[in-house]
C-alpha cells in the first residue's frame, strides 16, 4: 500500500521545469486555509475557511509575493452550532467583519531549513530500506521505492521565512510564517503546477477574538495551516 501511494504521488511529478514569472491562478479544490485550537487544553479541533482567494507571484521557480482574503462565514468546524457561535460578536463577528486577509511584507529562502530538509530525506530513505527488508521486498521492488524517494525529491522545493500583516476584525498585527514552495511539476494536461504550503502560529486574543473564553477552554494560540495549489497565469 505504502509503494503505491508514493508511486501515485511520483507519477504526478514527472516532466517539470522552470516556469516563467506570472502570477499563479489558484485551484481551490486542490488548496485549504485551515486552522486548529485545543480544546479544554486536552484534544484538537480543526477547522477551515471554505471561501478564499489567494495571489502567489513566482518568478523562476521563487516566491516574489504572497497575499489573501477569506470570509469569515465560510468557516467550518464541521459542527453547525460552534460555526455560529464562532461567526458572532464573541469570536469573529462575521457580520461587522466579513473578511481576513494576508499580506506578506518580507519573503526570505532559508537554506539552512532546505538543507535539513535534505537530509531528513537521506534518513527517511535509510529507514524505508530497512523495513522493506523487514518486509521481505525484493531487491526489485526496494530499487523501485528508492528510485520515487529520489524522484519526490527532484521536484523543486524552496523554503522561505516569511513575515506578513494580518488583519482579523480590523486589527493587523505581524505574524511569521514558514513556507515551503514545491514545483513545478506538470499535471496530466500538461500544465506546469504549483504547491506552496504556509505554516504559522497567532494569539486569538491579539486580534480580540474570544477574549472572554480562557485559554484552559479555548487555547490561545491557534495553528494556521495553508495549502495553496495553482498554475501560473497566460
Amino acid at each position: 500500500m505504502r509503494k503505491t501511494i508514493v508511486s501515485l504521488v511520483v507519477a504526478s511529478a514527472l516532466g517539470f521545469g522552470l516556469a516563467q514569472a506570472a502570477p499563479l491562478v489558484i485551484d481551490n479544490s486542490h488548496s485549504r486555509v485551515g486552522f486548529q485550537v485545543t480544546h479544554l487544553m486536552l484534544s484538537s479541533v480543526d477547522g477551515t475557511f471554505d471561501t478564499f482567494t489567494g495571489n502567489v507571484d513566482v518568478e523562476k521557480g521563487e516566491l516574489k509575493a504572497l497575499s489573501g482574503d477569506l470570509k469569515i462565514s465560510s468557516v467550518n468546524t464541521q459542527n453547525q452550532k460552534r460555526d455560529d457561535h464562532l461567526k458572532a460578536a464573541d469570536f469573529f463577528d462575521a457580520a461587522k467583519f466579513p473578511d481576513a486577509t494576508l499580506k506578506a511584507i518580507s519573503i526570505k529562502e532559508d537554506k539552512h531549513a532546505e538543507a535539513k530538509m535534505k537530509k531528513h530525506h537521506m534518513h527517511a530513505e535509510s529507514e524505508m530500506k530497512k523495513m522493506d527488508m523487514k518486509e521481505g521486498m525484493s531487491k526489485k521492488d526496494m530499487a523501485d521505492d528508492k528510485k520515487s524517494m529520489d524522484m519526490m525529491m527532484k521536484v523543486p522545493t524552496k523554503i522561505y521565512t516569511i513575515e506578513a500583516d494580518l488583519t482579523i476584525k480590523g486589527v493587523t498585527k505581524k505574524v511569521k510564517l514558514f513556507g515551503v514552495l514545491r514545483g513545478p511539476v506538470q499535471d496530466m494536461k500538461k500544465n506546469e503546477v504549483y504547491s506552496l504550503m504556509l505554516r504559522g502560529k497567532v494569539n486569538r486574543k491579539d486580534f480580540g477574538v474570544g477574549n472572554g473564553f480562557a485559554n484552559s477552554m479555548v487555547s490561545d494560540d491557534v495553528r494556521i495551516n495553508i495549502t495553496l495549489e495553482g498554475t501560473p497565469g497566460k
